[in-house]
């Protein structure tokens, strides 16, 4: 039943990793329940020959869980009745096997639809064209078919560095860069484009992005703050804590990639303050902690849009009614995506001393390139 469950999914817009993700987030024992759903995927996958001929993301992710489920044994990822869930049986008893089974199942049916963002195993070619003109299929990321992105590549370089320094200075100056490289490389891109009349407006693409819980709501607002400042929108899915991020291709990649890399930053900078706080301080609060995140998103959105202005002021006047077309566009595909499920997400902050922290935290994270010169990030470089 766990195995026909799993096919039916894939229309709806779930992939492989989200599946897995959502169980874990639902159904304990975790690590039991995780490797019951790979055990199913793979199963099914080989059932209905899934890994030949799919998108290389989707493949990708297979494997991944495939390998989940032989990291516990699983003899045979064609009958699931072998191997890891003969021993479920016998270490949970048939009993808790069974509920266990159960509530995956129940797990899986409740599942709601999605945006296909990739092409799943068995799609019609009518959904193929559907699909593809939503979500800009016909068009990589630079990272589906293989290819490396040369600017994502530098760009995850420098956040790697901004993650690994002890020194706010240098965190500052890696960050700084990685968002100008992103900013310059849109604003060149629409330039060029501004010069040929046959491809003006960007390619519009989707990406789907989990979201750290249980403070889903705060790092949805630092998505949409970086996502903003590269021109994109997004929007949150609440039942499953992921969001969906609609923007221009050339920038997908790098705005996850920021994203993620600031909130490495914000956890450090938060537990730089919380190790400082006696027991029992309400530093160590929900509270505190749900408006030291979001101070700190929206400052660093404050510094992220001095950056974009500051570069946009220096575009040359090709590349603005280009870079205007491309919002618009954005703004297009939004609306076709999300027809009808547009909602507000409010964002409160109830901890005054949580607030003035996380501004604090977001004002190290100096973002505008006015603020860090090309001679410092040579000698942070260094």
């Amino acid at each position: 039943m766990i195995v026909d469950l799993v096919g039916r999914v894939w229309p709806m817009g779930w992939r492989p990793a989200e599946v897995v993700r959502q169980i874990e987030r639902s159904v304990t024992p975790v690590k039991a329940a995780r490797t019951l759903v790979a055990t199913a995927i793979t199963a099914h996958a080989a059932k209905t020959n899934e890994d030949l001929d799919v998108h290389p993301r989707w493949a990708h992710q297979l494997t991944v869980v495939a390998r989940s489920a032989a990291d516990v044994g699983m003899s045979d990822p064609g009958d699931p009745s072998n191997g890891w869930l003969k021993r479920l049986a016998d270490e949970m008893g048939a009993d808790g096997a069974r509920l266990l089974a159960i509530e995956v199942a129940r797990q899986l049916a409740s599942l709601g639809p999605l945006l296909v963002l990739l092409p799943y195993p068995g799609i019609a070619d009518i959904d193929v064209a559907k699909w593809s003109d939503l979500v800009g299929w016909r068009h990589g990321d630079g990272s589906e078919d293989g290819r490396a992105d040369p600017l994502l590549d530098k760009v995850r370089a420098l956040l790697a560095k901004a993650e690994a320094t002890e020194f706010a200075a240098e965190a500052e100056a890696f960050t700084a860069k990685a968002h100008d490289l992103i900013v310059r490389h849109a604003i060149d891109e629409a330039a060029l484009r501004g010069q040929d009349p046959g491809c003006y407006t960007a390619e519009i693409g989707a990406r789907r992005i989990a979201l750290v819980e249980p403070y889903a709501k705060q790092h949805l607002l630092l998505l949409s703050q970086v996502a903003v400042a590269a021109d994109a929108r997004c929007i949150l899915e609440s039942d499953w804590a992921m969001a969906t991020i609609v923007g221009p291709e050339r920038s997908l990649g790098g705005i996850e990639t920021l994203h993620t890399s600031l909130m490495v930053q914000a956890q450090a900078a938060f537990n730089e303050a919380a190790r400082s706080a006696p027991a029992g301080s309400r530093m160590r609060s929900r509270g505190y902690r749900s408006s030291f995140l979001t101070s700190f998103a929206s400052r660093v959105g404050q510094r992220l849009a001095e950056q974009r202005n500051a570069a946009t002021a220096d575009a040359p006047g090709s590349a603005l009614p280009v870079l205007a077309a491309d919002r618009e566009a954005v703004s297009d595909a939004y609306a076709k995506m999300f027809t009808g499920s547009l909602r507000s997400v409010s964002f409160g902050a109830s901890d005054s001393a949580g607030w003035m922290a996380g501004a604090a935290a977001g004002d190290r994270a100096r973002l505008g390139s006015h603020a860090v010169g090309d001679r410092d990030i040579t000698r942070a470089l260094g």
